[in-house]
């Protein structure tokens, strides 16, 4: 639930409009709600670069925005991810799979949507699948995991489909993808590192 609170907490900050953020994700991933809106050294810690033993931290933010602390509060009473959700990355996994989602949606190799991962893992050209666990309901998206055990292929869950749309570079939630494979790309070596890393979850 941490790293869903904390995934969320960023989002809200993103989306605070007055708000002042040092918000280091943009460098990677252009999000429209953050344009305009930052300074550096308004806040000590860079956000989507944090790890849950921060929280603590991040809640003492300083914001222009004075509504943001009734937003806040209010997230972080949400319920808790859905079990079914299963394997969760944690915050600094959540971060190294978006960033590369942003990097294979650049070099052609992503495919965005329920139906097109699945086309994906049917044609055996799925590297890895990854899924929002936020997505209501849930079950739309449990037969995908079925399929990439059968095709012998990792995937994984990340808290927020809107950051899972934001790093496929489409303005709306997107609650699953996949990275695709490509003999020549030079995210050869980045992919497999991920991968190790994903079917540590499962382990």
């Amino acid at each position: 639930m941490a790293c869903a609170v904390l995934l969320a907490t960023l989002e809200l900050i993103a989306l605070a409009a007055d708000a002042q953020v040092t918000c280091n994700w943009c460098k990677h991933v252009a999000m429209a709600p953050c344009r305009g809106h930052h300074t550096t050294g308004h806040v000590a810690l860079l956000l989507w670069h944090t790890t849950v033993g921060q929280l603590a931290m991040l809640l003492q933010l300083e914001l222009k925005n004075p509504s943001f602390a009734g937003l806040l509060s209010s997230e972080m009473t949400a319920e808790a991810v859905n079990p079914k959700a299963y394997p969760l990355a944690d915050a600094q996994l959540t971060i190294t799979i978006l960033d590369l989602i942003q990097q294979a949606a650049n070099y052609k190799q992503l495919k965005k949507g329920a139906n097109e991962a699945t086309k994906t893992l049917n044609r055996g050209i799925s590297e890895f699948v990854v899924m929002a666990a936020d997505t209501e309901p849930l079950e739309i998206l449990l037969h995908l995991p079925l399929l990439a055990e059968d095709k012998n292929v990792p995937y994984v869950f990340v808290p927020s489909k809107q950051a899972l749309g934001r790093a496929c570079g489409v303005t709306r939630p997107v609650i699953a993808c996949s990275v695709t494979s490509n003999e020549g790309s030079q995210l050869k070596s980045q992919i497999q590192q991920l991968k190790d890393a994903i079917e540590k979850l499962l382990i």
